[in-house]
């Protein structure tokens, strides 16, 4: 049992977790400012969508809306499959943090 937790302990060591666990520290820092800066970027260009709207003639509304909304699928998309990803960063960050003091306590043993 000695030799197996050695082995274990080993792996994690080589694994250098506290290095990765700065990395995503650094990552989750830096998460939120780049969703505030995306939040407002969405909205700029839901607001200039809008005044397109207002000044295009009705021809060019009728030719470029299929193109519009084409873009606002795709960055909607786009938005979900970030979330997803965030949450699926998060979930695991969590993890790898509590992995980190149940390791601590195990070396000391």
């Amino acid at each position: 049992m000695a030799l197996k937790l050695s082995g274990v302990l080993n792996q994690w060591k080589n694994f250098d977790l506290p290095t990765v666990q700065r990395e995503l520290d650094a990552e989750v820092a830096g998460m939120g400012q780049r969703q505030d800066e995306s939040e407002a970027a969405r909205k700029q260009l839901i607001e200039l969508s809008r005044e397109f709207k207002r000044t295009a003639t009705e021809e060019t509304k009728g030719q470029v809306a299929p193109l519009l909304k084409s873009f606002q699928s795709e960055i909607d998309k786009l938005g979900q499959r970030s979330k997803a990803a965030e949450v699926a960063f998060l979930g695991l960050y969590k993890k790898l943090t509590d992995v980190t003091v149940r390791v601590d306590i195990l070396s000391l043993k």
